[in-house]
């Protein structure tokens, strides 16, 4: 009871502010409009679940869908695609009234002051999807409030209708590096879950959970808090099962830091533990595989839907190092080519429906004194954003690097999406504000097929404990990723 109260306070304080907003400010298309609401929750029709979504361009300051976006409605226009209108038209709905127009995406898109409400099956990767009351419409436990209920959908087709048991979250991280002054702060609290406490509730929810560990786990590691030799004690494989990483990369540059076996011997843990690598290996051609991962929701209705998962290191085949690179008989990761990307695409896209390339690439210098502000961008020696664009031109769907201990812009590219640059995860650099930022991807999948990414900022402080930043430090960050102004 409590909570349908609430949701009714909400509605008519949406209702009494939208009441009060000159009718010049609605964007009109064709006199046509359409009335809706925030739904209630009504499990006896959970089958058929239709979801609606709030959209913005990437410029945009609006992260949010509340009562106090509502007050500023002056500066902004909701506008309702005809398929969402149609939806709302077999609901039981009430509320005020909004125009619906047929092409919600690219008014959405090429104007910051829009905000479009659309179906799922309407999301694409060019505009950000925001949340509603702070909660995104993948989170099936939360009461996302644009959450419909039809009556005119065959309940018999329940596995078809219910768009939420359609859904399948991939979630990519950073840099995770557990050694040094990780190994320090650790032993001080006797707790090597210690650093996972505020994020892994949030990274073990999606359906697959990825990290670039790249540091080797072992039995003799003495990793000083000023080495640059890295190694982890293997006890402290508990902090990846904790956060229920489901892939691990290897494409870095410190995981033959404490030599071959231990390399080997890590990903024999891997393998032990069902956690699937890619992006390096027990030598050059396990380092070069792609790895292929099925997407299964809860329909099954996504039979022979895969993702593929490309992962090369360019940092040292650029400074022409090595050692930290796979052999014919040697582990290590997977040499950047660039005409082995071009062939290792067009295979992949034979057998996946999205194919994800990562990149170890050259490291910025976010550790000089002063501001490290030209590291959010990418690297001009060797050419980042030349060599990330190739792999959208070769076909690839999303474009990340994995190697950015600070993180870098966001950039829509034709018909793909490049993440220069995710940041640290777990790490000890924290004498840099930029090396403490990250970013966690979520990207969206919908019967099969690939429709957005989600941003999560993150952080941590001296403690030493990731977390996710809200209010004004998550606005901070985003402004950062996305270039707003």
């Amino acid at each position: 009871m409590k909570q349908k109260f609430s949701i009714f306070i909400f509605c008519l304080v949406i209702i009494s502010v939208y009441l009060k907003i000159p009718e010049k400010n609605i964007l009109l298309a064709k006199e046509e409009f359409i009335t809706w609401k925030f739904s209630k929750n009504n499990s006896s029709k959970v089958e058929n679940r239709i979801i609606l979504i709030p959209v913005v361009n990437f410029k945009s300051k609006i992260d949010n869908l509340s009562a106090s976006t509502f007050k500023d409605l002056s500066k902004y226009k909701i506008i309702v695609s005809n398929k969402a209108s149609e939806i709302l038209d077999q609901s039981e709905f009430h509320g005020q009234k909004s125009s619906k127009y047929s092409n919600v995406i690219s008014m959405a898109e090429k104007s910051p002051d829009v905000i479009g409400l659309i179906r799922l099956s309407e999301l694409r990767p060019e505009v950000r999807v925001i949340s509603v009351n702070d909660i995104y419409f993948y989170e099936e436990n939360k009461n996302y409030l644009l959450t419909l209920y039809p009556e005119n959908i065959d309940a018999t087709k329940s596995n078809e209708n219910d768009e939420l048991n359609q859904i399948f979250t991939f979630a990519q991280t950073g840099v995770t590096a557990l050694t040094r002054g990780l190994i320090k702060k650790i032993t001080e609290e006797k707790n090597p879950l210690y650093i996972t406490e505020k994020i892994a509730p949030f990274l073990k929810q999606f359906h697959l959970t990825h990290t670039s560990n790249e540091v080797s786990f072992s039995e003799q590691c003495n990793a000083a808090p000023k080495t640059m030799t890295f190694c982890s004690p293997v006890e402290y494989f508990s902090i990846l099962q904790t956060c229920g990483f489901d892939i691990i990369e290897l494409t870095g540059n410190h995981n033959i830091d404490y030599g071959f076996i231990n390399a080997l011997s890590t990903i024999e843990l891997y393998e032990k533990n069902n956690i699937k690598y890619f992006g390096g290996g027990k030598n050059l051609a396990d380092s070069s595989k792609i790895l292929y991962t099925e997407i299964l929701d809860k329909s099954a209705n996504t039979a022979n839907k895969k993702i593929a998962i490309i992962g090369y290191n360019e940092a040292n085949v650029f400074y022409q190092y090595d050692l930290p690179l796979a052999k014919e008989n040697s582990p290590g990761a997977n040499p950047f080519d660039i005409q082995k990307m071009k062939e290792d695409i067009a295979v992949a896209k034979k057998t996946a429906n999205t194919v994800i390339v990562d990149f170890q690439f050259a490291e910025c210098d976010s550790y000089k004194p002063g501001s490290n502000d030209d590291c959010y961008l990418p690297m001009k020696n060797p050419d980042q954003k030349d060599i990330f664009q190739k792999a959208i031109d070769f076909g690839a769907d999303i474009v990340v690097g994995t190697q950015a201990h600070q993180p870098q812009i966001i950039e829509k590219y034709k018909t793909g999406i490049i993440f220069y640059g995710l940041g640290n995860l777990f790490f000890d650099q924290i004498r840099w504000e930029g090396t403490r930022q990250g970013m966690i991807l979520v990207h969206i999948f919908f019967k099969g097929e690939y429709k957005n990414t989600i941003v999560y900022p993150t952080y941590y402080d001296q403690d030493l404990q990731v977390y996710l930043p809200i209010g004004e430090k998550k606005k901070e960050l985003l402004d950062i990723y996305f270039q707003r102004k």
